[in-house]
């Protein structure tokens, strides 16, 4: 009986081990960066850190607002605690394109001074194309195949592998004189035709060890403002032992290809739950019934509130109709907002914001801005000036109302079923899989000279109802 009893507890401890679950340390094999844009003169400046004292092999896919469609993904091959450093900025296109039809369009474009070696990719600019969304149903009255699709979204940062230190890969990755990867033509060739990945993409590699960590920054120059992003990371994301090292162009792998065993924490208790989908498990990890976040729009400072929120699980749901967690269409949801100003006024019951408000697709997707409306600036473009927007009102306009205060969003949806390890009960588990962050820009007016006039601040959003469990 005893055997017994360790045998199912050492089973138990085995599952949680391997079940993917958000990391408390940073570092994971899966990292998701909440939101990019290059809109409004804004960069976006991403730093990967590999913390292992072995090689990486790392994908980066940059996702488009829409769909969340690939927008450009590349491969990057990090020497033992190596980091990978990148930005993205806006250019447009004069060049008529007759395949696609535009001209003079602003979209994304990456740069990077890193030496870390990342075959394909144009370190000198990197131009978004857009072709992986050209074939995407669409909404006629919307043009989807625009550009401005890859002005914002969101990034998805993965540990594929980790290099076998005994291999002819770690020395190429080991530095030179210059400070260049004295092989990145070499690791290039791995892939041409002939080369051994084309026959097997795992020579030369182990399994990931969870050892990335990643930062993210908004930096507008001509503002003197920059808003620092936190990445949600997790960890044990793909199953134990298993690689998935891809051609560098390769949109994979995904959210769909990791562990669809998952950790959860409710109420102080720990779950060990099995779903039919790994996106799933992932969708749960992330769930939230509802979120808070703090605005000021007030008018002696011309303050300004944006929340950007990602769905980033969402377009593995895009192609289906009453499909959990999405309750009807996945391109919509339904957003509760109950705003409290700073004296404890409300909105009376009832206030809402659709996401997006029919027929209006243009803010449907993944990824998009929530403006905060200042009453007496009706005109305001928001910190963002997002392409992909809707706008909520604070509160009531009322004389009396202040303008600074929180909005709590709740939204409806449709609960994920799983399948408890433990009590082998099937449980629901239901909420909105999102991430995101809150910006709050101001300007000092009366600044004296050579004194700092613009400040900004940000914050993730905070989870004020977690994912109903039961």
């Amino acid at each position: 009986m005893k055997k017994t009893t360790l045998l199912l507890v050492t089973l138990l401890m085995s599952q949680k081990l391997f079940a993917v679950n958000i990391s408390q340390t940073g570092q994971g094999e899966f990292l998701l960066i909440p939101y990019y844009t290059v809109n409004n003169q804004y960069n976006t400046t991403v730093n990967v850190f590999n913390h292992d004292n072995k090689g990486k092999a790392i994908k980066i896919h940059i996702r488009e607002s829409i769909n969340g469609i690939s927008a450009l993904s590349y491969n990057v091959y990090l020497a033992p605690e190596d980091s990978w450093t990148f930005a993205l900025g806006l250019t447009t296109d004069s060049v008529y394109h007759p395949i696609f039809g535009w001209q003079d369009q602003d979209f994304s474009t990456l740069v990077s001074f890193d030496n870390s070696c990342a075959p394909i990719l144009n370190k000198a600019g990197h131009k978004f194309s857009g072709e992986a969304f050209q074939n995407v149903s669409h909404n006629d009255n919307v043009p989807l195949n625009n550009l401005f699709r890859t002005s914002e979204g969101f990034i998805e940062v993965v540990e594929m592998a980790t290099v076998d230190p005994n291999s002819e890969l770690h020395q190429m990755l080991l530095e030179n004189q210059n400070g260049l990867s004295s092989g990145c033509q070499s690791i290039a060739d791995l892939w041409q035709q002939s080369g051994p990945w084309q026959s097997d993409s795992n020579q030369y590699l182990l399994p990931p060890t969870g050892t990335l960590s990643a930062e993210a920054t908004l930096i507008n120059t001509p503002d003197g403002i920059q808003f620092p992003m936190e990445a949600t990371v997790f960890e044990n994301f793909f199953e134990h032992g298993l690689i998935h090292h891809t051609v560098p162009t390769s949109p994979e792998p995904t959210l769909n290809n990791g562990s669809k065993i998952a950790n959860l924490n409710s109420n102080g208790l720990n779950r060990t739950l099995k779903f039919e989908h790994s996106v799933d498990a992932i969708s749960a990890l992330l769930m939230k019934k509802g979120f808070s976040s703090q605005y000021t729009v007030t008018t002696a400072n011309a303050a300004e509130t944006d929340t950007a929120i990602t769905i980033p699980t969402k377009r593995f749901y895009l192609q289906n109709t009453n499909l959990p967690p999405f309750l009807g269409d996945a391109y919509s949801g339904n957003f509760i907002n109950h705003a409290t100003d700073r004296n404890g006024l409300s909105t009376p019951p009832g206030g809402s914001v659709m996401i997006p408000p029919p027929p209006r697709l243009k803010v449907s997707g993944t990824t998009g801005v929530l403006k905060t409306r200042n009453f007496r600036d009706r005109n305001s473009k928001g910190v963002l000036h997002s392409k992909n927007s809707d706008t909520i009102s604070p509160v009531i306009n009322n004389p009396g109302l202040t303008q600074s205060g929180i909005h709590n969003l709740y939204f409806d949806t449709s609960p994920i079923v799983a399948l408890d390890m433990h009590s082998n009960e099937t449980i629901e588990i239901e909420g909105s899989p999102i991430i995101g962050t809150t910006f709050q820009k101001a300007t000092n007016a009366n600044a004296a000279p050579g004194k700092l006039a613009q400040y900004g601040y940000s914050t993730p959003l905070k989870n004020i109802l977690p994912a109903k469990i039961e």
